[in-house]
């Protein structure tokens, strides 16, 4: 059973680092390493997920506020 655990970190940090380089390097572990989505990033993700309302007039954009 495998178990996902996300670690933050920051990247400057040479003591964060190296922990996570060493923790690559011993091969237990599988990294799946991912950027933070931008804004531009999530408005395009909500389109293609339905995630959109497109109002009639400014008045019905209004009540859906």
């Amino acid at each position: 059973m495998a178990t996902k655990v996300i670690l933050e970190f920051d990247g400057r940090n040479t003591a964060a680092r190296s922990i996570i380089n060493m923790l690559k390097t011993v091969g237990l572990f599988k990294v799946d390493e991912q950027q933070a989505m931008n804004g531009i990033e999530k408005s395009l993700n909500d389109i293609k997920e339905g995630r959109v309302y497109k109002a009639k007039n400014a008045k019905d954009l209004m009540s859906k506020i």
